[in-house]
């Protein structure tokens, strides 16, 4: 009992000690897993770039293949005439644009999301639900197309169709021309994104220099 005042300030430092390294390696553990965290977001938001940059190209080549149609076909109505089977044949009539959604259905599944703010989430879901419903009425459309191909002759369908051509060509360069327009906007707001985090990390460099 005499000893107890002599070895108890040891004990409590000791004891503070181990709790204090305890809590600073939960921290840092914490720490990293977070750091990680939003290492897999931005990874994921890269990929989602990459991939929308990739849809807009397809909806560029699409609407101006679909506006080239469209004025060709305009001129053989005005002129009285028919197109002949060979603007079938060598090119097709119509070719929505093959627009993929594999990087962000991947950051859906996979909960990486978490860490991105949410109105920019919410405007990704906005623009890859309004590529899924072009790309649903695009492949209805080309099905039916192929359907009707099989069971009339091409030449019978141009004849007695072609002006439907017409308004349909018109009608997907809008769509993709509105599509690219969100694109644009997405890719603004992912840039945007992006440099703040650049001048944060050099903000955090020129202090520590």
């Amino acid at each position: 009992m005499r000893r107890w005042p002599g070895w108890l300030p040891r004990v409590l430092v000791e004891s503070a000690f181990i709790v204090f390294s305890v809590l600073l390696a939960l921290a840092l553990d914490a720490w990293w897993q977070s750091r990680a965290e939003r290492e897999r977001a931005d990874l994921a938001l890269a990929g989602i770039r990459s991939e929308v940059e990739a849809n807009r190209q397809a909806a560029e080549r699409a609407r101006s293949f679909h506006r080239e149609i469209h004025d060709t076909l305009q001129a053989i109505a005005a002129a009285g005439g028919v197109p002949s089977a060979d603007i079938y044949y060598q090119r097709g009539m119509f070719k929505p644009a093959p627009v993929v959604a594999t990087a962000w259905e991947s950051a859906r599944t996979t909960a990486i999301l978490d860490r991105v703010p949410y109105a920019l989430v919410l405007e990704l879901s906005y623009i890859y639900t309004s590529q899924a419903k072009y790309q649903e009425l695009g492949d209805r459309i080309v099905a039916d197309l192929f359907t009707e191909m099989r069971t009339a002759s091409v030449e019978a369908v141009l004849r007695d169709g072609f002006r439907g051509f017409i308004l349909l060509t018109e009608d997907f360069a809008n769509r993709e021309s509105r599509l690219i327009e969100r694109y644009d906007r997405l890719l603004a707001n992912l840039d945007e994104r992006s440099n703040g985090f650049a001048d944060q990390a050099a903000e955090i460099r020129s202090q520590d220099d």
